[in-house]
């Protein structure tokens, strides 16, 4: 240790951000579970996957674009958590549908387990801050 005190001097947060910039919310990796979850609902295509994830507030939260969803669905293809077809049968151009298979239904439910856990690991976080008034303010706004 260089006896220098985290806090007193430190311009850099976690992942070398400074202290005093909002951190981007790293929501990304949450755009997996959120797939097989929709998926779970029954065959879709990629726009109706894309209104679903509205629904969720990731596209206030990222930058989500149908090249990135369609890029996590060919890796969860590649993984073989979901299957795709093409649509041929009804009007205007093929649309590539998907669905969600065993594996994937078995990794949402990692996926769920994995996201209790952090959960509890953050209110337990929170909770703590909130109790000891710690940093500047003393008081962190709970939400």
């Amino acid at each position: 240790m260089t006896g220098r005190a985290w806090g007193r001097g430190c311009r850099h947060g976690p992942r070398g951000h400074g202290w005093d910039q909002p951190q981007a919310r790293r929501v990304s990796g949450f755009l997996e579970p959120v797939l097989l979850l929709l998926l779970g609902k029954g065959e879709t295509h990629g726009y109706q996957l894309a209104e679903g994830i509205g629904e969720f507030g990731l596209q206030e939260l990222s930058s989500f674009d149908m090249s990135t969803i369609y890029r996590v669905l060919r890796s969860m293809e590649d993984q073989g958590l979901v299957r795709s077809r093409w649509d041929t049968e009804t009007p205007g151009p093929a649309r590539r549908l998907y669905t969600i298979t065993e594996s994937g239904s078995a990794a949402l439910d990692a996926w769920a387990a994995d996201l209790r856990t952090t959960r509890n690991l953050l209110d337990s976080f929170l909770e703590r801050l909130d109790g000891e008034g710690a940093g500047s303010s003393g008081s962190h706004g709970k939400g």
